[in-house]
């Protein structure tokens, strides 16, 4: 048997419970709905059902394509869902639970990276893909957080920039103003010219 639900410190010892007697739960944060399947021939969907309340109203089903396509719908969630007992740790000892998110949001991504610079307690590392996504961003104001971090906050900083003739000048700049350590990053193609290497100095 398997439950999928939304594990959280008012409910563990209901989870518990169910876990001890032999239910595979996993957790997925504000699921909603409640539907049942069983072996993948019949399926039941809550209609009504009012909060702390039985329900009051289901659909059952065998039609086979409706009980397939929620079948689908599940096991989608199932794989996105986390073993109960990860996340009743996370809880007990109050762990961040891991995420990963793409974020579109020109706005929002710019924001993120100055709120990850301004809350960095020991250092800041950085990667510039680009010389141009270099200079975008000294002139968006990120060099000037980088700058406090590292001079007035005493972090470790190191950014690895791919370097050209243009961008010489700004990093010289950088390095005797703020007085902060700059690398090159440089790509070179070896004599196999299907592999690429990849050099820090």
């Amino acid at each position: 048997m398997q439950y999928l639900t939304d594990i959280r410190e008012d409910n563990i010892q209901y989870c518990e419970k169910m876990m001890r007697v032999g239910i595979e739960l996993r957790h997925l944060e504000g699921v909603k709905g409640n539907f049942g399947i069983a072996d993948r021939r019949e399926c039941i969907t809550i209609l009504l059902q009012a909060e702390g309340e039985p329900p009051t109203r289901a659909l059952v089903t065998n039609v086979r394509s409706f009980v397939e396509q929620q079948q689908y719908f599940f096991d989608t969630l199932w794989q996105k869902a986390i073993p109960a007992e990860q996340r009743i740790t996370e809880i007990e000892e109050g762990v961040k639970p891991a995420f990963m998110e793409t974020i579109r949001d020109p706005a929002e991504i710019q924001k993120i990276g100055s709120d990850l610079i301004r809350s960095a307690k020991q250092e800041v590392l950085i990667i510039f893909s680009t010389s141009k996504a270099f200079l975008r961003q000294d002139k968006a104001g990120t060099m000037e957080l980088v700058k406090e971090a590292a001079v007035t906050r005493g972090l470790k900083v190191r950014i690895l920039v791919p370097v050209n003739d243009t961008i010489n000048e700004t990093i010289g700049k950088l390095r005797t103003e703020r007085k902060m350590e700059y690398k090159k990053l440089i790509f070179e193609i070896l004599n196999d010219p299907y592999k690429v290497g990849l050099r820090f100095w």
